[in-house]
């Protein structure tokens, strides 16, 4: 089983407040935890997409964006869309 990573979890866990908690993370890691989870999963999708075996819906939903938004968020984060990088592969 996943633990929750969002800060509100971490906040519950730990008895601070949510913006401590992201305070902390950013501090200690660069990043907000939103932000650690969304490069995450943006690296699952990225491994997932080279193996080519898998569509782009597939991999998105084993990624963590079943909504649809794996696309806007992927191309901000790698500068191409996932289409794109299967493409060039």
């Amino acid at each position: 089983m996943r633990r929750s990573r969002s800060a509100a979890a971490i906040a519950a866990s730990v008895g601070l407040s949510e913006s401590d908690v992201v305070r902390a993370f950013k501090g200690s890691f660069g990043v907000t935890p939103s932000r650690d989870v969304l490069r995450e999963r943006v690296a699952r999708a990225r491994r997932l997409l080279a193996d080519r075996r898998l569509s782009v819906s597939e991999v998105a939903v084993l990624s963590g964006f079943p909504d649809g938004r794996m696309g806007r968020r992927f191309r901000c984060m790698i500068g191409r869309s996932p289409t794109a990088l299967v493409r060039r592969a």
